[in-house]
């Protein structure tokens, strides 16, 4: 019984770091982030929220114009990223579709958190809503 408090105090520890990353506005971070992130970021958005909420609520031509947008978003991030670094463009590509992944996650586990503690999965969250109006503005541009 002794162990169950120093458990605790290594998860709460280790749970410590994890929670105080929450991701922050895009346009707060964009400044300072690798050239790349904001269109990688943006990507991710669009992927998690056409996750999130699925085709057939999404509907076709809405599903379409973002899955569009989210390609764009992603060649424009490795092109950003060759450019920078060099590689290959297949390689950049590659490592760009892995960020994108990587970014949809933290947004549908934060849309998960935002649901199951009010029922609303982005609608008043200002970080999602304030990364979709600049996310739409940068994809708009790329069009």
């Amino acid at each position: 019984m002794r162990m169950l408090p120093v458990a605790f105090t290594v998860v709460l520890a280790l749970a410590g770091p994890v929670a105080s990353q929450d991701m922050r506005p895009l346009a707060e971070v964009a400044v300072n982030a690798a050239a790349p992130y904001a269109t990688a970021r943006c990507a991710g958005l669009f992927q998690a929220l056409m996750e999130w909420i699925g085709i057939d609520r999404m509907g076709d031509e809405t599903w379409e114009t973002m899955d569009t947008a989210r390609e764009s978003l992603i060649m424009f991030s490795a092109l950003i990223a060759q450019d920078a670094s060099g590689g290959t463009t297949e390689l950049r590509v590659e490592l760009a579709v892995r960020d994108v992944r990587n970014i949809a996650d933290l947004y549908l586990a934060r849309m998960e958190a935002n649901y199951a503690s009010g029922g609303q999965a982005f609608g008043e969250d200002d970080v999602i809503q304030g990364d979709l109006t600049l996310c739409n503005s940068i994809a708009e541009t790329l069009q």
